[in-house]
């Protein structure tokens, strides 16, 4: 009996010594460049690593990073670490002290896969301490010019309806900052957004290479998930444009109900080389109606001042426009 517990004893042994086997050979240099060559042969095409380092399995460092695909490097990174406690993947649990980089280079967008579906993971529940980019170069490709951003941030996602996030990116010279903060649940949710950037920025080049004006938004969501607050306002140069009103968050009953104005409609007609003014103010509702489909309607009236002529025409006297449509 003795010797039947012995030997059970040591077959429960043998994973564990083996596992612990594993970790002390990749933790020396050899076994690190056995590793190193491993993942380079087994990763997807175009995934390279080099200087694999650190302490294996909980802090793992990289030298160098690099993503390819069938038109070269679309992403490259330095001096990367994934601090991160493993054995909480025994919980359901994805627990990251800290995800940094020194620099990460995206010199495009990828090319487009054509692959199939996607791949199905199990729920997990994932929290990301601490997220860190030293410089994040974006091409003009993707942001109108060369930006370079500094950015950090955390996250904690429990289930799909359980988040809490930061994020904060900023251009060395701080002329260019953005800054999100979100609490989701199925009870209340929360969301605050700041974005400030010069002419022709990340967000503002999108206005078009004519609109040379520097962009400021700020965007607030606060209450409970079936009706919370939202209020904005973006401003493009001299163009501003505010909103006010509810929205539903809740997947069995989502809504929208928001009143959008334009204190001034002479820069937006301006954008688009028009020489004419005026307000407007717009009443936007959408009401999901179930297996993805919504009711859309649009009322409001826009009071028009020194209106081009084909506009004058359709006017008349009244120099104001009314707006009524409905979509199914």
């Amino acid at each position: 009996m003795r010797r039947a517990l012995c030997i059970l004893l040591a077959l429960l042994l043998l994973p564990v010594l083996a596992v612990a086997g594993l970790c002390v050979f990749l933790n020396t240099s050899g076994g690190r460049h056995f590793a190193e060559d491993e993942i380079n042969r087994l990763a997807a095409p175009g995934v390279r690593i080099t200087g694999l380092a650190g302490h294996f399995p909980a802090d793992i460092r990289l030298a160098n990073l690099s993503l390819a695909d069938r038109n070269g490097v679309w992403l490259s990174g330095k001096v990367l670490e994934l601090r991160w406690r493993p054995l909480q993947l025994l919980r359901g649990d994805v627990a990251v002290d800290a995800l940094t980089a020194s620099t990460l280079g995206i010199a495009r967008a990828p090319a487009a896969s054509g692959g199939g579906g996607g791949i199905s993971l199990p729920p997990l529940r994932a929290e990301i301490g601490k997220l860190e980019i030293g410089t994040l170069s974006l091409p003009s490709e993707i942001a109108g010019q060369p930006v370079m951003l500094h950015v950090t941030g955390a996250a904690r996602l429990f289930g799909p309806a359980h988040a809490t996030m930061t994020l904060d990116a900023a251009t060395p010279d701080n002329a260019a900052q953005y800054h999100l903060t979100a609490a989701l649940n199925p009870k209340t949710s929360a969301l605050n957004l700041h974005v400030s950037e010069p002419p022709n920025g990340l967000l503002g080049h999108f206005a078009g290479p004519e609109v040379n004006a520097p962009l400021l938004i700020d965007a607030a969501l606060s209450g409970p998930s079936d009706k919370a607050a939202l209020t904005f306002s973006a401003t493009l140069g001299s163009a501003k444009l505010t909103g006010a009103g509810t929205l539903g968050l809740l997947p069995r009953h989502p809504f929208a109900d928001v009143t959008l104005t334009m204190p001034d409609i002479t820069p937006f007609a301006a954008m688009g080389g028009r020489t004419f003014g005026g307000t407007t103010q717009l009443h936007l509702t959408v009401a999901g109606q179930g297996h993805g489909n919504a009711t859309l309607a649009l009322e409001g009236n826009a009071a028009i001042a020194n209106p081009p002529k084909p506009l004058a025409k359709l006017l008349g006297a009244q120099e104001s426009l009314n707006v009524r449509a409905r979509l199914h």
